[in-house]
């Protein structure tokens, strides 16, 4: 379709001239104002010379009207069909690209098709293609296939689907210009065919080195097609990966990211970097940066977090504990020869120790109390509208623990309860101090995607931890 960019350019040219045969050219000369103004009032008087004034220039600075971009033909063959098949699809211009929406189960999904592959697509009954879950697969039920794209898990993609192509498909064929292709017979009419060719979803614009496709299914219903991808590709490659070493995955859809964290204001404001002062510990230091490396991975972020965090709990316990022992100690009323007054002793001292994981969420509970000002929390929960909703409407999704967003006064013991639900979530099947039924929030779920504003809250409270713990650089 390289006429398709062209055909534009030669069209804008096209009404340029056309204009600069009437108007057009007198309409940007400086010279050309006082000739229109002379011819409209030789003698005008004081007002009405205002207004005609007025008016003239206005006349004189318009632009001439844009010349009309048509769309390339095969998109616009895209978008009859679609109206034709009942399927929503709009065409943008600059640039030009067609988004038609594709069955996704129980809602759409938009996809960009550009001109190139709109010329292809349109021999395609696109009508029949639903997409699956969030992964980047379709499925045509009327012709019994599934087609999904293949990446390699982990960073360092390129390597790792260099090192599965030559296991899958063997070294020679690596190299071959042919794109290689196997075929799994199963059973049932099923069959599994892993392939380097170009299918309908590269022209989607899935692309991927390696494919995976079923063929023979016989599913009409989208929930169905979805676990029957999962269940086959899933087994497929443990197969790959115990025999080969090379770790592959069904990829799933692009989500844009929701928002990317607005730091850039503040350094702008102050970004005079200063000789360090302080010094933090190796250890938890270790554990925030393991956890910023993870950028891609919200579960192992939120746990390495949480243990930068966990690493000072017996610090700020004992302070607790420490502050506690001191206040009872001072109170005038107090008798060391009383065994009451050494039992307040005991239990300020034994608080929060009845229970392994009880004795956590208070040490949690009070790790934060020393560390975090809740102004500066109050502020960090506010600090955006998407962040505001998130803990204000939304965080039922994957925790009833809630956090309120002005009663300072139990803002940071509600952190406390969320953060440490989140992390028991994350690492149990249930929580073990009791609570049943609190189902685990695994990989790739749609609770990890939802994941992404506590992480933003944990790491904040982890930074806060760290600065507190902080001592004086020493040289």
């Amino acid at each position: 379709m390289s006429t398709g960019p062209t055909d534009p350019k030669d069209k804008s040219a096209e009404p340029t001239a056309s204009t600069e045969g009437t108007a057009g050219s007198s309409d940007r000369s400086p010279d050309a104002e006082p000739a229109e103004t002379a011819t409209a009032s030789p003698t005008p008087p004081p007002e009405p010379s205002d207004a005609e004034s007025d008016a003239a220039p206005a006349t004189a600075v318009a632009p001439p009207p844009g010349p009309v971009v048509e769309p390339p033909p095969a998109l616009l063959r895209i978008k009859a069909y679609c109206d034709s098949h009942g399927m929503k699809s709009t065409i943008e211009t600059e640039p030009t690209y067609a988004v038609v929406e594709f069955k996704n189960g129980r809602v759409t999904r938009p996809v960009v098709i550009g001109p190139d592959a709109a010329e292809t697509l349109v021999d395609y009954p696109l009508e029949d293609l639903v997409f699956l879950g969030d992964y980047s697969a379709v499925c045509s039920y009327k012709e019994g296939w599934i087609e999904a794209a293949v990446r390699p898990h982990g960073p360092g993609a390129g390597g790792r689907t260099l090192i599965a192509r030559r296991s899958i498909f063997g070294i020679s064929a690596s190299r071959g210009k042919e794109p290689s292709e196997i075929e799994i017979p199963g059973v049932g009419g099923l069959a599994l065919r892993l392939t380097e060719k170009r299918g309908i979803l590269y022209w989607l614009d899935y692309g991927s080195q390696i494919y995976l496709k079923i063929e023979g299914i016989g599913i009409t219903e989208h929930d169905k097609a979805v676990n029957l991808l999962e269940d086959l590709s899933n087994s497929l490659f443990m197969q790959i990966d115990f025999r080969f070493d090379s770790p592959l995955t069904i990829a799933r859809d692009r989500f844009p990211s929701r928002r990317i964290f607005k730091a850039r204001g503040r350094l702008d404001e102050d970004n005079q970097i200063v000789y360090p002062r302080v010094s933090y510990d190796k250890s938890p230091s270790s554990l925030y940066w393991y956890a910023r490396s993870a950028t891609s991975m919200p579960l192992l972020q939120f746990l390495a977090f949480y243990q930068c965090i966990e690493f000072f709990f017996p610090q700020f316990s004992r302070k607790e504990t420490i502050g506690r022992i001191k206040n009872v100690l001072k109170d005038p009323t107090f008798d060391w020869n009383k065994d009451s007054d050494i039992n307040v002793i005991l239990n300020a001292t034994l608080e929060g120790r009845r229970g392994l994981l009880l004795e956590e969420r208070k040490q949690l509970g009070a790790t934060l109390r020393q560390c975090v000002d809740t102004t500066a929390l109050r502020d960090f929960l506010n600090e955006t509208e998407e962040r505001k909703k998130y803990f204000g409407t939304d965080y039922k999704k994957i925790s009833d623990e809630r956090i309120s967003l002005s009663d300072e006064a139990v803002m940071v013991e509600q952190t406390a309860d969320r953060i440490y639900d989140l992390r028991c979530k994350i690492v149990h099947t249930k929580n073990l101090d009791g609570a049943e039924g609190d189902e685990m929030i695994l990989p790739f779920s749609k609770e990890e995607d939802l994941l992404i504003d506590d992480v933003d809250l944990i790491r904040f409270l982890a930074r806060k931890v760290l600065i507190a713990s902080s001592i004086p650089l020493k040289t």
